[in-house]
């Protein structure tokens, strides 16, 4: 389901508006082709259930999938016709330009449907929405058929217009007769002003010197700016200019006509256009989100508990999606982060965690509803181009981290990118982060980030944010996610502290999970004491004095006040004086933390390593596998290029003799060297099944040396194709006949079918013939080699003989229930051909849809005069490979189109 306003989330409108969702959605709104579109891409917002959520999130991975294919869901085409259906539900007339916008719109929603339909396989969600467009061919297909491409109608689109058309043309032609006649006669010559006749008002005119105007009988339409001319319609041809302005309103009422019939049939249908807009304009939307999720290299992301797809849909995502980074965003790897695990203890002292939670830490042994975002980066600075880490921030259910560090050290921004991603998770879009990642399904996300200080309220900093805290307080509850920038910040900070801490016990009883940003001393130790809670810290490169903006998990980080008011400039003394004033106890706490950051950035590198080096050993197998699996599938599809080859050259043979037998068979020398012909080709089959691919072949057996008995049924061994014994020589070698070819073949070269020597087969054998257009393929006889052998000796195109039965006509409904889905693979367009042009092109179709093993298509040859359909159905009544046809029903095209099927 695809996100709208009415979507009835739990997100409060602060919570939005501090993590910029507005801005996220504008980005979505700026790809979209339409400006309904992009009102639509505006409104998108987190899904109510975690079921909704997933939904998008295939819907876009399919979108995803399809801008790598021919079937790019992208919207072409102009879809605003909102104005031209409100003008028809007026019962107005549409001008040919809103005719054509309306039958266009239309089109392309039918063919995006089938486009769809026919990738369900691949796109399944998709194709269920394309469902939804109902196909109004019979609409749209009459007004295309009415006008030619420059958007004039065509005189067939009607039975008056042409004839009308062609008497004003004619009257037309007989007045400019007229005029070129008398603008050479020297009498009226002198008494223009140029030689040329033009338009005035609607009647053909003369440029009559003004002075000389009385002597031209005539009616005057106009005169020259200059006032030297007078436009004058000579009294000969007024007559027939009267005729001609009648003639023209009549083809003009007949145009307006015809409009009317066609603005009829939209009016008729506009409910099914309407909803036919909206499932496009929802494909606009969907098509941005996924160029968006694609421009920030984002990823499906697992959501809640999802039963029985979890790891395995991922990959089956990822695999579809590539791992191509977007370009134009820096993105620097931060070093893992896992509040699962537990803190350090403070009697640890030194700091050191021991290896086994490291590597407990690094397998992702964690909760299947815990947070785990591998390698999140902000989306906003993402999609702006801007330097971003990316950094892992695991939590476990149940778990709240505490986030510590330096002043302008990114911890606001790892916030905002926890909250926004979730954000857009639960919305269905895909975050950019790694693969393997997952989100819980909040219910509610709260946050307290920024200044909400509101002096028109009387409201300082710290009495906004105690405010803010309480309404979280009252409304949080278990399996919520709260968000907090600075805890109690703004007043005294051992108070602020203590309130601080008490705020997140009181949370965290209510089964919250919390993240949050802090400076205060006190809030930095509370992991060790309370279980629930984690540390993290914004890493400080102390050597350069600058901020990484890494997240390290399990790190208390400095908040390096001094160290970056040094980097600001401030004097030397005045930091000195500061740090005396902190007192000794404070700097050893400093020095301690400065020596755990070092011991956990060496590990840290160490663990990286060890991770390239696996990755690398990976990869090089995978190669191995690749180009093994490659060079067998090139050697496969080679000898098969070569056998389907000869098999050909075969079939044609075989062709070429059927069709000269009667000529050969007359005389003795002529059947000599028929007999040969046939022991040549019988010879090349025979070498051709040596050459085959391996076969797939059936249970069998090989037989004993005497086993066999003239008229068993075996196998081809080389082809998996079956034969019966016809002959067996001295040494027990048999001679087997497939179809039509007999094959002297080896013992060890059939099999007995499993159940013993099996039963005898008719006559012929129930084998594939290779020279009637079976061939030697592997497997078992295909529907298009048994129809290839049917036709044999037969030239494709040609007509059907006059003795063979014809069913001709099917009856719409009880002779033939089938409706076909008009696509490009069964469709043949011959509009505008003349009707032998029509004829070969359908032949050469005809032939191709054999070769493809198509059960029947769709000819369109329009309405017109009926001269191009008649001459379709006579061919396909005559054409051999056709069972019977008939005219289109709804859905396919009307009477304008013909449905045939071929032989079977």
């Amino acid at each position: 389901m695809l996100n709208e306003k009415n979507n009835t989330h739990n997100h409060p409108t602060k919570t939005l508006r501090d993590l910029d969702w507005e801005f996220l959605t504008q980005l979505i709104g700026a790809r979209c082709k339409t400006e309904r579109g992009v009102d639509r891409a505006r409104m998108w917002r987190p899904c109510d259930t975690a079921e909704e959520a997933r939904a998008v999130r295939d819907e876009l991975a399919e979108a995803r999938f399809l801008s790598g294919t021919e079937g790019a869901l992208s919207i072409s085409i102009d879809l605003e016709i909102y104005e031209s259906l409100d003008r028809l539900s007026k019962k107005g007339i549409l001008d040919p330009e809103a005719l054509l916008g309306v039958a266009d719109v239309i089109r392309f929603g039918a063919d995006l449907r089938r486009r769809l339909i026919s990738l369900k396989q691949d796109v399944p969600l998709l194709a269920k929405r394309a469902a939804r467009i109902k196909y109004l061919d019979d609409v749209s297909g009459p007004i295309r058929d009415s006008f030619l491409p420059s958007g004039e109608l065509r005189d067939e689109a009607s039975s008056e217009l042409g004839a009308l058309r062609k008497r004003a043309k004619s009257l037309r032609d007989e007045i400019v007769d007229r005029l070129k006649s008398m603008i050479e006669e020297p009498r009226i010559e002198k008494l223009l002003q140029d030689k040329y006749y033009t338009l005035r008002e609607g009647r053909y005119v003369l440029p009559v010197k003004i002075e000389s105007g009385h002597l031209l009988p005539g009616i005057v339409h106009a005169r020259s700016n200059t006032e030297a001319t007078v436009f004058l319609e000579p009294a000969e041809i007024t007559e027939l200019g009267n005729k001609l302005k009648m003639a023209f309103s009549d083809v003009e009422m007949e145009e307006r006509r015809i409009l009317g019939e066609l603005s009829l049939l939209l009016r008729e249908e506009i409910p099914a256009i309407k909803g036919n807009l909206e499932v496009l304009i929802q494909f606009d939307s969907i098509s941005a989100a996924a160029r968006l999720c694609a421009d920030l290299d984002g990823r499906p992301v697992e959501i809640g508990y999802e039963s029985g797809r979890g790891v395995g849909e991922r990959m089956w995502l990822g695999a579809r999606l590539g791992t191509a980074r977007s370009a134009g965003a820096e993105v620097i790897e931060g070093n893992v982060t896992d509040g699962a695990r537990k803190s350090t203890d403070a009697d640890e002292g030194d700091g050191e965690r021991d290896l086994k939670d490291t590597k407990m830490e690094l397998s992702g042994a964690i909760g299947r509803n815990a947070l785990n975002l591998k390698k999140a980066r902000h989306p906003l600075m993402a999609a702006r181009g801007e330097r971003v880490v990316a950094n892992d921030f695991v939590l476990d259910q149940g778990r709240s981290l505490v986030i510590t560090g330096p002043n302008a050290g990114g911890k606001t921004v790892a916030l905002k990118t926890v909250g926004l991603v979730c954000l857009m998770a639960q919305a269905g879009l895909h975050p950019p982060c790694e693969d393997g990642s997952h989100v819980p399904f909040y219910q509610s996300i709260f946050t307290s980030i920024g200044d909400d200080q509101d002096i028109s309220m009387g409201l300082s900093t710290f009495t906004a944010h105690m405010t803010n805290l309480n309404n979280i307080l009252q409304k949080a509850n278990e399996g919520d996610l709260v968000l907090l920038d600075e805890i109690a910040v703004g007043t005294e900070p051992t108070q602020g502290a203590a309130l601080a801490r008490a705020v997140l016990e009181s949370m965290a009883d209510a089964g919250v999970q919390i993240l949050v940003t802090t400076h205060y001393t006190g809030l930095k130790a509370v992991a060790a004491e309370d279980k629930r809670f984690s540390n993290s810290a914004m890493e400080f490169d102390s050597d350069n004095q600058k901020p990484t903006y890494k997240l390290v998990s399990g790190m208390l980080g400095r908040s390096s006040a001094l160290s970056v008011a040094r980097s600001l400039g401030l004097p030397d003394k005045l930091l000195k004086r500061a740090e005396e004033l902190m007192g000794g106890q404070q700097n050893r706490l400093e020095g301690l933390m400065e020596e755990v950051e070092r011991r956990n950035e060496s590990l840290q590198e160490e663990l990286a390593r060890a991770k390239v080096a696996a990755e690398e050993a990976e990869n090089r197998r995978r190669k191995v596998e690749e180009l093994e699996t490659k060079l067998r599938k090139e050697l496969r599809d080679l000898k098969k290029h070569t056998h389907d080859q000869a098999v050909l050259e075969l079939r044609s043979l075989r062709a070429e003799m059927d069709r000269v037998r009667k000529v050969l068979s007359r005389g003795p020398k002529s059947k000599r060297t028929l007999t040969n012909a046939e022991q040549s080709a019988t010879q090349a089959a025979q070498k051709i099944a040596e050459l085959a691919p391996e076969p797939h072949t059936g249970p069998g057996r090989v037989p004993e040396k005497g086993e066999l008995e003239v008229g068993n049924e075996v196998i081809v061994s080389s082809t998996g194709v079956k034969g019966r014994v016809v002959d067996l020589d001295s040494k027990g070698r048999p001679t087997v006949q497939v179809g039509g070819v007999k094959l002297r073949l080896k013992l060890k070269d059939v099999l007995i079918p499993k159940g013993g020597k099996g039963g005898k087969v008719g006559k012929g054998g129930k084998g594939v013939n290779a020279a009637g257009g079976g061939a030697f393929h592997s497997g078992s006889q295909t529907k298009a080699g048994a129809k290839a052998k049917a036709k044999v000796g037969v030239k494709p195109g040609t007509r059907r003989s006059a003795g063979k039965k014809k069913r001709g006509m099917a009856d719409r409904e009880s002779e033939d229930p089938v409706l076909l889905v008009r696509d490009s693979s069964n469709t043949l367009d011959l509009r505008g051909m003349r009707a032998d042009e029509a004829v070969d092109e359908l032949d050469h179709f005809i032939d191709r849809m054999l070769s493809q093993d198509q059960e029947g298509f769709l000819v369109i040859h329009g309405f017109g005069t009926g001269a191009l359909q008649r001459a379709v159905r006579e061919h396909l009544g005559l054409h051999f490979a056709v069972d019977r046809y008939r005219p289109g029903r709804q859905g396919e095209g009307g009477e304008g189109v013909t449905v045939a099927f071929l032989e079977s």
